[in-house]
């Protein structure tokens, strides 16, 4: 999904029963409960990579969702294989790999034509979709998603994906009124499903277009949904960004303290999360923060901090 990192899918566990179901009968053949075992390894390797996935561990992710990709492929499973794809795609346009990535997705736009499913289908072309985006083709981006809508239809979750991605390019193409709606589409369905790392990034989405249309108390109700459903989700970079948000927002409100106690707790939580761009946002904000708040001292130790990491950069 455009704009923010996260996990995008999170498909139900039906194969252990499965399993149960088939180890129960005698006359069950030894084949589909092979295949079915199969499934449910791909299902536990896909869960564990798109929740490394959301931490950012992105060599990890890869590793279980490739170990997904080869159990779906032992058995013939299709649009498993597509969607293993889709998801390996993702780990490498997080990882700033968009050539490799573009493989990744086209490979799983054909499976997802080969099982007929349109689901994948969409998913992929949504995801080459954000690689036009990182590559700065917004028209070629907004085109695919177009031709991913109606591909999307009988899906809930993909289509509030499709929905977001093609309200981000909207935006940026000054089609304000046109993303709105898109955006508020896609939270709907997201709240619906309880989807909440998705639901987090359709409310940060909708506070920033918020923001860029002067509605900065909008922008902040947004932006505090948004770390609710982060919290929610435990994700913590989410987390790390609808509090710089909202600490941006309240400062061009106004309201400098606020401001500056939400960029103290970003500063926390990317620290924790070794995510060197953030924490020097956060460290950068503190110190301009802390000197229009008269803190001189706390001024002073967040620029000797920043000191400190950007002396330790490679």
């Amino acid at each position: 999904m455009i704009g923010k990192p996260g996990s995008r899918r999170a498909g139900a566990r039906l194969a252990p029963l499965l399993v149960l179901a088939l180890a129960s009968c005698s006359s069950a053949p030894k084949t589909n409960t092979i295949v079915v075992e199969a499934k449910n390894r791909a299902a536990e390797f896909t869960e564990l990579g798109n929740s490394f996935l959301a931490s950012g561990r992105l060599e990890d992710a890869l590793s279980f969702h490739e170990q997904a990709l080869r159990e779906n492929r032992s058995v013939d499973n299709v649009e498993g294989i597509a969607a293993s794809l889709n998801s390996i795609g993702r780990i490498y346009i997080a990882a700033g790999m968009l050539e490799r990535a573009e493989l990744e997705l086209r490979d799983a736009f054909e499976y997802g034509r080969i099982a007929g499913s349109d689901a994948q289908r969409a998913l992929a072309l949504a995801n080459l979709g954000e690689v036009r985006w990182l590559s700065g083709e917004a028209e070629a981006a907004l085109a695919l998603f177009q031709e991913a809508v109606p591909l999307s239809a009988r899906d809930d979750a993909v289509r509030a994906i499709v929905l977001h991605d093609r309200a981000v390019v909207l935006r940026a193409l000054g089609q304000g009124s046109d993303a709105r709606a898109d955006f508020m589409a896609a939270q709907s369905i997201n709240q619906r499903l309880l989807r909440w790392t998705e639901l987090a990034a359709n409310w940060y989405a909708l506070a920033g277009l918020s923001r860029s249309e002067g509605l900065l108390e909008d922008a902040l109700a947004w932006a505090e949904k948004a770390l609710e459903a982060d919290k929610r989700a435990e994700h913590s970079s989410g987390i790390a960004a609808d509090l710089e948000a909202s600490g941006t927002i309240l400062k061009e409100l106004g309201r400098k303290d606020e401001a500056y106690d939400r960029f103290r707790r970003a500063f926390d939580v990317w620290l924790a999360a070794e995510n060197r761009d953030g924490t020097r946002r956060a460290l950068k904000a503190l110190a301009s923060l802390a000197d229009e708040l008269g803190k001189a001292v706390e001024a002073a130790k967040w620029r000797s901090l920043l000191a400190s990491l950007e002396a330790g950069a490679d």
